[in-house]
């Protein structure tokens, strides 16, 4: 599957639709994890969150795998280094946030495959 984008105004169902897609999923022999940046991370240091996040993906990656890592437009740069990561191990992340180019950041690249 690979990473996927998956990117909207706020409240406008990201999170509930791609969580439905995670339940979808498991129908299918696939785990999914869940992982809310807002939440999970909430008061931890920036420079944390990328180490935080490779421990928990190399943990637990797998073909069979899904990581769901919502509000990445919180923290724009250790997404994208994240995300190139993810494209190159091929890890099954779909991350869900606003657009980053409301942002003065770099934007992520994705070559998605959709199931």
């Amino acid at each position: 599957m690979g990473p996927i984008l998956c990117q909207g105004r706020w409240s406008t169902g990201k999170t509930v639709s791609i969580l439905r897609i995670g339940l979808e999923l498991t129908k299918h022999g696939f785990t999914s994890y869940y992982l809310d940046l807002a939440d999970d991370i909430a008061g931890q240091e920036e420079s944390i969150l990328k180490d935080y996040l490779n421990k928990i993906l190399e943990k637990f990656n797998s073909e069979k795998n899904v990581f769901i890592i919502d509000n990445v437009h919180l923290f724009p740069e250790q997404t994208h280094q994240i995300a190139q990561w993810a494209i190159k191990i091929k890890c099954n992340c779909i991350f869900v946030g606003r657009p980053l180019s409301q942002l003065n950041s770099k934007r992520i690249i994705f070559t998605t495959r959709f199931i």
